[in-house]
């Protein structure tokens, strides 16, 4: 028989069962934040990572904006896919399997979609993009305007420069002896303090840009993509005079170098009675929340946190709880009202005149 301690136990741990609360079901995860104003939104402390890629995009007949004259099907399509990709494994060339099959209109260009981060593209590309390595080429992804063979590529160059200034016959000579000479074994940077027209990055041996691979890059930005580490491009004309550019490793590169491709915003949306968050439900009307901005717009400029009045008085989705934090934008986000694209061109600390548009008045700042 069970000892008379055990049996006063095993009653405990039956009580103690039975006068247990119910286990709580779990919760649903909070959805994301969003805006108004700029999809998605990226509130951590720091930038997120961007990865880029390039396409090749088989349209076929029936695929969501086909021209009537497209006969392929989508069972050819489906197979010509898989076969570029093959190719492309193989090491055939990119750009010409892109200006061959692309339809695409950046075919002529290589494809080059671009620099994202995380979660603006379509979830097929994004999956691929951030879970590829730099050269991994996709299987066929199908999409509604048709199929499509993506590979991740390089996302950053980091350059040296020299600049022999004017655009005569023996200024370009000249750029071709400073070339020969870095050909040669002479240390690029050191020609660039001795001899580079380029008064910001001589001083610094020439250190230059480090570059974001963008959609549509040209001149210095377009050759230096087109080297490897080590090598030189040039010279290379523009209305400056003769560029030579020698791509770096990325290590040791400094920073503040970086084009400036994100930046972190704060904004405060004032929404009146003809505008989607608005509605007539608000009262405001448009010259009144001209007003408000303007009045906002001087006391920020006076010194009040911008904080704290965008917890009053910002009209944006969840815009009062974020205290009007629009987080990190990417340059040319599709999904980030035009506005925004202004202040890339300004300074950290720049407030901006209130600016009307679709969703109201908006007071803008950038934060870094």
């Amino acid at each position: 028989m069970p000892s008379p301690l055990l049996a006063v136990l095993a009653l405990l741990s039956l009580l103690s069962l039975q006068d247990a609360p119910p286990e709580a079901a779990p919760q649903p995860p909070a959805p994301p934040p969003v805006s108004a104003l700029v999809a998605p939104l990226y509130l951590g402390e720091s930038p997120p990572p961007v990865r880029s890629l390039r396409l090749i995009h088989l349209v076929y007949a029936g695929a969501e904006g086909a021209a009537r004259d497209v006969t392929r099907t989508h069972e050819e399509a489906l197979e010509l896919a898989q076969h570029i990709a093959l190719l492309l494994r193989s090491g055939e060339s990119f750009d010409e399997l892109a200006r061959e099959y692309s339809g695409a209109k950046n075919a002529g260009t290589g494809g080059v979609l671009g620099s994202f981060p995380q979660g603006l593209l379509a979830p097929p590309m994004d999956a691929f993009l951030f879970g590829a390595g730099v050269g991994d080429v996709s299987e066929p992804i199908e999409m509604p305007n048709g199929v499509q063979v993506l590979q991740r590529i390089e996302t950053f160059a980091a350059t040296r420069h020299i600049l022999v200034r004017g655009k005569t016959e023996a200024e370009r000579k000249e750029a071709e002896s400073l070339k020969a000479r870095a050909l040669a074994g002479e240390d690029f940077g050191e020609l660039a303090r001795e001899s580079s027209d380029d008064g910001i990055s001589a001083p610094r041996g020439g250190l230059f840009t480090l570059f974001e691979r963008g959609p549509a890059d040209r001149l210095l930005k377009e050759a230096a993509f087109g080297l490897k580490v080590g090598e030189i491009a040039g010279p290379i004309e523009s209305s400056a005079g003769y560029h030579l550019i020698q791509r770096v490793p990325l290590e040791g590169h400094p920073l503040d170098l970086r084009e400036v491709t994100m930046v972190r915003l704060r904004a405060i949306l004032i929404a009146h009675d003809n505008t989607p968050l608005g509605g007539p439900a608000n009262k405001r009307t448009m010259p009144e929340a001209e007003k408000l901005a303007h009045e906002l717009h001087d006391r920020i400029r006076g010194g009040e946190d911008m904080a704290a009045l965008a917890r009053e008085y910002d009209d944006d989705l969840g815009g009062q709880e974020r205290a009007g934090d629009l987080g990190w934008v990417h340059r040319g986000n599709p999904r980030a009202a035009p506005i925004l694209e202004q202040t890339f061109n300004g300074e950290a600390g720049q407030l901006y005149d209130p600016i009307l548009t679709s969703a109201g008045w908006v007071i803008l700042r950038r934060e870094r």
